[in-house]
């Protein structure tokens, strides 16, 4: 006769599966990005993109007006209250 009824003891694991995952990606991933050489890269790029950009920009003091009493009714519309201390 075969005993199946084996002795075996079991202890749940103690191991903190979000912080050994974590642990993990950091030790693979670290090195793998160069930021100086991204930043190296891309700045002149970027520079580049920037200065050949078709950016028009026209304000004049009645735009800003608008916009700032647009801004003011908008906060006031939604509080209540006027934005400044009257």
């Amino acid at each position: 006769m075969v005993d199946i009824k084996a002795s075996v003891s079991y202890d749940t694991p103690s191991y903190d599966f979000k912080a050994g995952i974590s642990a993990e990606l950091n030790a693979a991933l670290s090195g793998i990005i160069d930021y100086e050489k991204m930043a190296n890269t891309m700045a002149p790029v970027v520079a580049n993109a920037l200065e050949h950009a078709d950016i028009k920009a026209k304000i004049g003091q009645q735009d800003v007006w608008k916009s700032t009493e647009d801004s003011w009714n908008k906060k006031y519309n939604m509080t209540g209250k006027t934005p400044l201390p009257v």
